[in-house]
């Protein structure tokens, strides 16, 4: 009974750590994905204002 309660002890660590791994992955790439987000609308804000000269 001891062992079956260590290893469900230690599934269970093992599928928070999973968890841990995949939430800290899907953080990092929306982080990818906002900065990537924002400089594009940076630079296209830029390049309206640099091409809005005189017509």
């Amino acid at each position: 009974m001891l062992g079956q309660l260590i290893d469900i002890a230690a599934q269970s660590d093992t599928a928070a750590a999973a968890a841990f791994g995949w939430l800290d992955n899907h953080r990092q790439a929306d982080l990818h994905g906002r900065a990537f987000y924002l400089h594009r609308i940076c630079c296209h804000a830029i390049s309206r204002h640099w091409n809005a000269g005189p017509r």
